[in-house]
């Protein structure tokens, strides 16, 4: 907020990664022109936490102090491949940072659990029943950066504990259920033992892709989990199969 008088000569702004005020010897990032409060920030570092202060210049040398401290966390960049995602970064029940969840129904939405069981021994993915209420729950990995003419293979593993659970795993061009196509579907989730699958993917053009986890289980089930995310470059060759040992 200006000040009634303006400073003369605007106003100077420091910024660091650091939260450490300035001071009076500190040297600005920048300035502004009079009467202008706002400055476009440029080079900053993706999925970072910046601390911000503002002073008045009122020119020959005279400064007021620096104002209280802001913040602002800058919006993650897309990552190269290979991509993975174990979970284990996380505090339940949060999910990991650069990823995403969003809640397209009126059931529950994804969280994060350790040592669930059902043959899921660490921390993982875990969609909770809603005992009125269908699943249209995403998850979203980072953005990825995946080029046209590579061929990708992603890699996860998913399972419930009791009830059938159902799970499609899709791709599109932002985080938003909107632009996700479907890559896989898994519409009978049982078993309570975890299936790892393979899925390969090709993309139309150069860009930023994200996987989505969309568990679309009915009312009133039980637990569905995924884990264990993961996509590379796919090989020109296949894994060798029927390895056996002779005497």
């Amino acid at each position: 907020t200006a000040s009634v008088p303006p400073p003369a000569n605007g106003y100077d702004y420091y910024y660091s990664t650091t939260n450490t005020s300035p001071t009076s010897m500190t040297t600005p990032s920048g300035s502004t022109t009079v009467g202008v409060t706002t400055a476009n920030l440029t080079m900053l570092i993706g999925s970072t936490t910046y601390y911000f202060w503002a002073r008045g210049n009122c020119g020959s040398g005279d400064f007021s102090a620096w104002s209280t401290g802001a913040s602002f966390t800058t919006a993650c960049s897309a990552t190269t491949i290979p991509y993975t995602q174990d979970f284990e970064s996380v505090t339940i029940p949060a999910i990991p940072t650069c990823t995403s969840i969003q809640n397209a129904g009126t059931g529950n939405n994804w969280i994060t659990s350790s040592n669930p069981g059902s043959g899921f021994t660490s921390k993982t993915l875990q969609y909770s029943y809603n005992s009125s209420n269908a699943a249209n729950a995403w998850f979203y990995t980072q953005g990825l950066t995946l080029n046209t003419g590579t061929t990708y293979k992603l890699t996860y593993r998913y399972g419930n504990n009791g009830f059938t659970e159902k799970l499609k795993v899709a791709l599109g061009t932002s985080a938003d259920f909107s632009s996700m196509i479907t890559i896989a579907d898994h519409p009978s989730v049982t078993g309570s033992v975890p299936i790892t699958n393979t899925v390969t993917i090709t993309v139309p053009s150069n860009g930023t892709y994200y996987v989505g986890f969309n568990a679309y289980s009915a009312a009133n089930q039980f637990y569905l989990f995924v884990d264990d995310i993961s996509i590379i470059v796919a090989p020109s060759c296949d894994v060798p199969t029927a390895i056996v040992a002779s005497a």
